[in-house]
């Protein structure tokens, strides 16, 4: 691979890399580096495990020692670090940028507010079906990076999910067609106002090898009000101007995962695949871990882990799904926005909340306005506990978990959330088992 390498690379890589962050990404970027024989350095201002060499300060000095620096997505470009290196004249490139300049096969992005990720799994299986090579990477946990192996590879689809966070720096990654699922508010922490929000989103636009953009409706119209101009062949997606699908079973048979079905559909149309066996593979398709999950029924009580429902829309549109009141477990690490705004979305589908994280305390206060009763945890299992005790529980059929906010208040990720959540439930259920053959005897 360093034979086919650009001079615009030779020539950085005759210092040492610095890689910001240990993470996931991170570490991607440098087993793909090992892999090239380029030597490299590790920042990070948290500490990594035992035997790892992790640098926590980065200074004028050691801007000296590197002339590209490669940074993870949660390194946001106003960060201390890589305003230094640029300042200094450093090369700074994220981990998809610069997984970018090597891929050499076709590349579908994926963005957008919620449904990404599902999307992304769905696209790279129904290619897989007819016979096609494709990996699902990006921010679906999987970095572009970790895929060198297949760089070379130019019938290889890289299905790849993009956040914000990747996307509003890009500058070499250039996919040959862009899903955009939705928009509505998120990471407000990261970005002073939506408008900033969507300009991130919209640099992986900007990257697009021709005009094989498909948007819904949201995403349309959030642009059109701020003067966006899309791309003459752009294909705007309208859940009522589709006749029936035929889903009438599968996660895609419903809002909002049939709008995501109903994009990857006009994508597949245009493209000359076969429809039939996409409609097999939704049809098919499993859902991700903690995507509104059944976990279990305890005396009655149906328990839902919809634990990757990290922001205001993903919560709001689990709990409509009843289409009756629930006890609503959720909470969290504030990422901005407007909290009144979405206890009044989600206030109809809510009999009682039960909240926990940074956020309770706020929420709670604005429940109660709202006529909604609501209770403040110190822990996810002790939000679990009390829901399932509660004086008016009979009065309801589902308790759900859609927390609604980031979780690095109290655990690393979404995914350690979610499986503490369905690990106390299953706790409750096989207790509560315990209790009835006590009883029997």
């Amino acid at each position: 691979m360093m034979n086919g390498m650009s001079e615009f690379l030779k020539k950085h890589f005759e210092k040492e890399v610095a890689i910001f962050g240990n993470g996931v990404s991170g570490k991607a970027v440098a087993h793909f580096l090992n892999f090239l024989g380029v030597a490299y350095v590790i920042y990070d201002q948290k500490d990594g495990k035992e035997g790892e060499e992790i640098n926590k300060a980065f200074s004028e000095e050691s801007c000296l020692r590197h002339s590209l620096v490669i940074f993870s997505p949660g390194f946001s470009l106003e960060h201390d670090w890589l305003k230094l290196a640029k300042e200094k004249g450093c090369c700074c490139l994220g981990e998809l940028d610069f997984g970018g300049l090597f891929w050499k096969g076709k590349i579908i992005a994926i963005t957008g507010t919620n449904g990404k990720s599902t999307l992304t799994k769905f696209l790279a299986e129904a290619f897989h079906k007819i016979g096609m090579q494709a990996i699902a990477c990006g921010n679906i946990g999987d970095p572009l990076c970790a895929q060198y192996r297949y760089f070379k590879d130019e019938d290889r689809i890289a299905v790849c999910e993009v956040s914000s966070f990747q996307a509003e720096g890009l500058c070499y990654f250039s996919p040959d067609v862009v899903l955009w699922t939705n928009f509505d508010e998120d990471h407000l922490d990261r970005y002073q106002k939506l408008e900033d929000y969507f300009e991130a989103k919209w640099n992986l636009v900007k990257q697009l090898k021709s005009d094989h953009l498909f948007v819904t409706k949201s995403v349309k119209e959030f642009g059109e009000r701020q003067g966006y101009c899309f791309p003459k062949e752009t294909v705007f997606i309208d859940v009522n101007s589709f006749e029936k699908t035929g889903l009438n079973v599968g996660i895609f048979s419903n809002m909002p995962q049939l709008e995501n079905y109903l994009l990857a559909l006009s994508y597949w149309n245009r493209a000359g695949y076969d429809g039939e066996v996409l409609k097999e593979t939704a049809l098919s398709f499993t859902s991700l871990r903690y995507r509104l999950e059944r976990v279990a029924c305890i005396k009655g009580k149906v328990f839902w882990n919809d634990g990757k429902g990290t922001n205001f829309l993903a919560t709001q549109e689990a709990l409509k799904r009843f289409g009756h009141k629930v006890f609503w477990i959720g909470g969290g690490k504030s990422k901005g926005g407007n909290l009144e705004g979405f206890v009044e979305k989600i206030n109809p589908y809510i009999k009682k909340a039960f909240l926990m994280g940074q956020t309770a305390p706020e929420l709670a206060r604005i429940c109660e306005g709202y006529g909604i009763r609501a209770g403040v945890y110190h822990s996810l299992e002790d939000a679990v506990e009390a829901a399932f005790n509660d004086e008016l529980v009979d009065e309801i059929k589902d308790i759900v978990f859609s927390p609604g906010f980031a979780s690095f208040d109290m655990y690393a990720n979404a995914e350690e959330r979610g499986f503490f959540f369905e690990k106390k439930v299953l706790e409750l259920k096989r207790d509560q088992n315990n209790l009835e053959m006590a009883l029997a005897y």
